[in-house]
């Protein structure tokens, strides 16, 4: 699945979520069948878990094509071309 449509459908079900989470509330029912304490705690491990999936891959070369693009750059800044003091 493409990434614009995996944002889609994740927005589409985030928006769904918040629709009937709202009818439920104003029939007085309990939208969300736990307290907010247990919100904050599992979102705090949903938004930990994130983090520490997008530090591991974030600025590593973890694919062939990235590390072949690192071998590029590195011999573009050694070269004098795309270093910092040509900016």
């Amino acid at each position: 699945m493409r990434k614009e449509t995996m944002k889609a459908w994740l927005y589409a079900a985030a928006e769904m979520i918040v629709i009937v989470n709202a009818v439920l509330a104003a029939k007085g029912m309990a939208p969300l069948p736990f307290d907010k304490a247990e919100l904050i705690e599992w979102g705090s491990y949903v938004l930990g878990f994130i983090g520490f999936v997008h530090a591991c891959w974030k600025n590593h070369n973890w694919t062939p094509a990235a590390q072949k693009a690192q071998e590029i750059l590195k011999g573009f800044k050694e070269d004098g071309f795309g270093g910092e003091e040509d900016a």
